[in-house]
């Protein structure tokens, strides 16, 4: 009996692994890219992806759960048939604190369960029927789990290695679309400005200002090899629409924007030069996880962030030209402008700046070798850090 089972199990594994993934599968992966590049509703993607991944590996049962931003607690469930369901806010604190949804998200990696009776991570719950197999994924994006796919069927091993190659494929779509829907749905929650003066004070107006050189180098010959509409759209637009958030979160402006860079001012009451550098480094993070979208979408590679603080007087004041804009003039700025040139990837500031942060528990300053200016000075540079 023994050498029997031994030989129907090699069996089944030999004709598991040689299964070929068909025409029919290649074309619904293929349209579900499709689909999920035209929608930005965050309901249409998960519910899209759900049905895709039930379809490919004829699974009657499916979830996915959407967690928060801490990827600990579940916010949100889209299901087949949430009428069979047990009502989210009784199953959610078990599933990730005892049950497989948990493993796999502490774990950030898949579970192929064969059959649950025999596998201890199963939780069984209202709403799960007689499931005897299951297929679980994280939604991985960067060093976040966004996310989690659970796949079920009332048969003993029903779900194999091709099912998990194919569900890996889905959910790496899937969770660079939540991300982008994500940040979609941040830049329509930013409230529109409130008609009147841009500016505490409508007169040009000196004040000692955070100035914030950045921009992705590559960035314009990526459009330049891309198609209009998507260089503009998903990259150029995105680009900047994630500048201007983060910089006006901190409590800056965009002065301008040249190429495929930008200035941003920090003047404001408070802590300038702080603001500005957390405003830096909350841009070089967000800007990873587009350029990581780019390259899947679009195949660009780019590099990390380039950025220069400098901390001066400048004169800021408005353009009336068809419409008032906000417009700077000063040494700091083109400053500002150099060390971004000199950064490869990374966050550069002069020595007001260091010296303004120098007790801040928070940030790391390594002195370079100083900036020769035109005149036969040197100015003092130095690589900002978190701790």
């Amino acid at each position: 009996m023994g050498t029997a089972q031994t030989s129907t199990s090699r069996t089944r594994t030999v004709a598991l692994a040689n299964r070929v993934v068909s025409a029919d599968t290649i074309t619904a992966l293929h349209q579900f890219a499709l689909d999920l590049a035209a929608r930005l509703d965050l309901n249409d993607i998960l519910a899209r992806a759900l049905l895709t991944a039930a379809q490919l590996t004829s699974s009657p049962h499916a979830t996915l759960l959407l967690l928060d931003v801490a990827g600990d607690r579940v916010c949100y469930r889209v299901a087949l048939d949430n009428g069979n369901l047990a009502p989210l806010e009784l199953v959610a604190g078990p599933m990730m604190q005892k049950g497989l949804a948990g493993w796999v998200v502490r774990e950030r990696r898949a579970a192929l369960v064969y059959d649950t009776e025999h596998d201890p991570r199963w939780l069984p719950g209202p709403g799960l029927g007689d499931l005897r197999a299951a297929l679980v994924l994280p939604l991985l994006h960067a060093d976040r789990v966004l996310g989690i796919l659970t796949l079920g069927h009332e048969s003993v091993d029903h779900y194999h290695t091709g099912h998990l190659n194919l569900i890996e494929i889905i959910g790496a779509q899937t969770a660079l679309a939540i991300e982008y829907a994500q940040l979609a749905e941040q830049f329509r929650q930013v409230p529109s400005p409130a008609p009147g003066p841009l500016l505490p004070n409508p007169q040009p107006t000196a004040y000692d200002t955070a100035v914030l050189s950045a921009g992705l180098r590559g960035l314009s010959a990526a459009i330049d090899a891309l198609a209009a509409q998507p260089g503009f759209d998903d990259v150029l637009s995105s680009f900047f629409q994630t500048a201007a958030l983060i910089v006006d979160r901190h409590g800056g402006t965009i002065a301008s924007v040249d190429d495929d860079t930008f200035v941003a001012l920090f003047y404001t009451p408070g802590d300038p030069p702080r603001q500005a550098v957390l405003a830096a480094h909350e841009l070089r993070t967000t800007t990873q996880r587009l350029r990581e979208r780019w390259q899947a979408r679009h195949g660009i590679r780019l590099g990390a962030l380039d950025g220069g603080i400098v901390m001066g007087m400048v004169t800021v004041g408005t353009l009336d030209l068809l419409r008032p804009i906000v417009h700077a003039v000063g040494a700091p700025l083109a400053q500002a402008r150099r060390l971004r040139e000199l950064a490869r990837g990374e966050l550069f500031a002069s020595e007001r700046v260091a010296l303004a942060l120098s007790a801040d528990p928070l940030f790391a300053f390594e002195a370079l070798q100083p900036l020769e200016l035109r005149n036969g000075m040197t100015q003092p540079i130095f690589r900002i850090a978190l701790r």
